[in-house]
């Protein structure tokens, strides 16, 4: 019987004393067996990497355990997981994240399904999502979908677009997240993407998921919960909003090429003053795209609807931590 390909779980870690033992466990008890756990930790001021050792000993569990010496960000640890890797797939663990046990399973087994039907080459084999419950506390929690977006029978510019605020997602595709703590993918699709943008500490998961639709690549995902987040405030996520304007301008160009450089900017800030309740902004960014993009504007708006409220809703119960 032929071996089953290595998975590597791949974990960031920073600052996360009081969660990494459930993340941690859940990758150990993970139902498929041919499997690595690799550890980059961003220079926490905490107890996180004894934790890890002592859990590791423990367990009898072959963790490996990186260090960094200085906080470098998330897109770079990610590039440093990507080249410590030895699998021939890797599925992304955040550090306050629990997967179900059958998660890496059904990842593999969704991304061989498609790559058989649509009978593609590995480097160009999807980017693997699930859905996801995201637990603020006892009471608060929303359930999250990811994207799906198949480049064989949708536009693959289109779906840049939409992922960069300038268009409505097309008919056939599911809007969603692209949260990397949901992703399984194998390593020849991220070396073929050049990893993650280092520059980027937040949205660095929107840009791989644009750069994967510009290359052709599919985004797919399983329509079941398979990760509970539990939510944690942390200071490198405030003002994490302002990271799409960031990745606009990275993007100047090629939305300039569909003249929709300055929708995709301010429909960007009219979201994040939605955001933020800042009712000026949002009168001000209402008006100009009523007035300059009356058809994109409504069009995204509508298209958009159960993602901004998703947004506004995470807004408030984060606000309630």
């Amino acid at each position: 019987m032929q071996k089953k390909p290595l998975v590597t779980c791949a974990f960031s870690t920073y600052n996360a004393e009081e969660s990494i033992l459930k993340a941690l466990k859940s990758a150990i008890s993970q139902t498929y067996e041919n499997k690595e756990i690799v550890v980059v930790d961003d220079c926490s001021e905490d107890e996180t990497v004894k934790i890890i050792k002592e859990f590791s000993l423990k367990y009898n569990e072959n963790i490996k355990i990186f260090e960094n010496k200085i906080n470098v960000g998330i897109g770079e640890i990610r590039n440093q997981l990507i080249k410590i890797a030895k699998g021939d797939f890797i599925a992304f663990f955040d550090d306050d994240d629990y997967s179900f046990p059958s998660r890496i399973s059904e990842q593999i087994q969704f991304i061989t399904n498609f790559e058989c039907k649509n009978k593609i080459d590995y480097s160009l084999s999807p980017l693997c999502y699930t859905k996801r419950k995201i637990s603020y506390s006892k009471k608060n929690f929303l359930i999250c979908n990811s994207i799906t977006f198949d480049t064989s029978i949708s536009s693959k510019d289109n779906g840049a677009l939409a992922l960069l605020s300038a268009k409505k997602i097309d008919k056939k595709a599911i809007a969603g997240s692209t949260a990397t703590c949901t992703l399984c993918v194998r390593k020849k699709t991220l070396i073929k993407l050049g990893g993650f943008d280092q520059s980027l500490r937040r949205y660095e998961d929107l840009d791989l998921a644009i750069r994967s639709l510009m290359k052709n690549i599919s985004l797919i995902s399983v329509e079941k919960i398979l990760i509970n987040q539990f939510y944690k405030k942390k200071e490198y996520k405030n003002n994490a909003e302002l990271y799409e304007l960031k990745l606009i301008y990275k993007y100047k160009n090629f939305l300039e090429k569909y003249q929709l450089f300055k929708f995709s900017l301010n429909f960007a800030r009219f979201k994040i003053s939605v955001f933020n309740l800042k009712i000026l902004s949002i009168i001000k960014y209402f008006l100009y795209l009523s007035l300059f993009y009356p058809n994109n504007f409504f069009q995204k708006i509508i298209g958009s609807f159960r993602t901004l409220l998703f947004s506004i809703l995470n807004k408030i119960f984060i606000n309630q931590i």
